[in-house]
């Protein structure tokens, strides 16, 4: 599906078996053998190999030992190939373009953080700001906010401006590889662009259907970490949107802030074995610079890409966002080596610890900050 990465010894990348996706990986017996692997993009082969899912977000990974190249044939433009190679320009135009690291720009716009070298991923988990890269409805606001822009702008009917995002706005959950996170903002915003006033006021109602629908579609998406955050951190907002209502525009910033850091908290601590303090300090600063700078900024570079000519300003412009965003993470890391180290947690502690974060949020909501204070530590 996607053009594949050679990286010393062995060769990697994406297939689809029977319209379910895969990632495969291929260790080479000689190097004469790299040139013809890599000219498998977009071709349908025979392929022999053994299937091993072994992480925690139940990803299906697929080793695969490949016997032969002969019998290969163009594969046909489906949705999938076509998005997938469009993807792929992408990624070249980026690399053209000498942007600083085009793995970060491709996981704010699609999810896929499988661009991101794994050092800066590590670094991005321990300082409590993993989350950010899940699809969420930032993303889906950037998105709608962008579009409705241009096209008031061309004086376009609202109407066709509605149908345009709901023609849009799917496409952009299959570009994301239907990312469960993705799903959800998308579904819910749709059902807010379709629905009247008086009926997507009641937000908490629209999340639970739509968790419901999409949990009873395909119930594997509980494990999916995306989906956690996506959805624990969105049902705690909303739970507190008394007190955001009311509060000032730099006292709601820290609001939120606070309340995402407490939504990833347990979810944290569960799949990465550990308190992550730090993300108390680091969303404070992150979550602003992404949902103001970079996640805005990138979003518009990811349109400029398709014109013929580039706009050297806006690359040295994302660059310097890029180099800003990395230094921003590495003077975190130095507070990393105070770890707060914990062992797997059974389902009765989740469950108490869950229950205590409710209790934070209520208390949150009903401004009683001494016991609030109290509860979260």
């Amino acid at each position: 599906m996607n053009k594949p990465e050679i990286n010393n010894h062995d060769l990697s990348g994406k297939l689809t078996i029977n319209n379910h996706s895969y990632k495969y990986y291929y260790y080479f017996k000689s190097d004469e053998m790299r040139t013809h692997y890599s000219e498998l993009y977009g071709y349908s082969c025979n392929v022999k190999g053994k299937f091993k899912s072994f992480d925690e977000q139940l990803n299906r990974n697929l080793y695969v030992k490949l016997e032969t190249i002969n019998g290969c044939k163009a594969s046909r433009s489906t949705i999938s190939y076509i998005l997938e190679k469009h993807k792929q320009f992408v990624i070249d135009r980026l690399n053209e373009k000498h942007v600083r690291t085009p793995g970060k720009i491709i996981a704010l716009i699609t999810g896929d953080t499988s661009k991101v070298d794994e050092s800066d991923l590590d670094k991005i988990r321990e300082i409590g700001i993993y989350h950010l890269l899940a699809i969420s409805g930032t993303h889906i606001g950037a998105i709608i906010g962008l579009i409705y822009f241009i096209f008031n702008r061309c004086q376009c009917p609202l109407i066709l401006i509605k149908l345009l995002l709901f023609c849009l706005l799917p496409l952009y959950t299959l570009y994301t590889e239907l990312a469960p996170s993705a799903i959800r903002a998308v579904s819910l915003s749709l059902l807010i662009i379709l629905l009247p006033k008086r009926i997507y006021k009641q937000s908490m109602n629209l999340l639970a259907f739509v968790f419901i629908i999409t949990t009873v579609i395909n119930p594997a998406y509980i494990y999916n970490i995306g989906y956690q955050f996506s959805y624990l951190i969105t049902f705690f907002i909303l739970f507190s949107l008394p007190i955001l209502e009311s509060a000032s525009t730099i006292k709601c910033i820290l609001y939120i802030t606070l309340i995402a850091q407490i939504g990833s908290f347990i979810i944290s601590a569960a799949h990465f074995n550990q308190i992550q303090w730090i993300g108390i300090l680091s969303n404070l600063l992150f979550v602003p610079f992404y949902a103001c700078c970079l996640l805005p900024l990138s979003l518009f570079y990811f349109l400029t890409l398709h014109f013929p000519f580039e706009l050297i300003p806006l690359t040295k412009l994302l660059n310097l966002v890029l180099y800003i965003h990395d230094l921003m993470v590495s003077l975190f890391m130095k507070l990393s080596s105070i770890k707060w180290v914990i062992p797997e947690l059974s389902p009765i502690l989740i469950t108490v610890n869950v229950l205590f974060l409710v209790i934070t949020i209520i208390l949150l909501v009903h401004k009683r900050f001494y016991l609030f204070t109290i509860f979260f530590i």
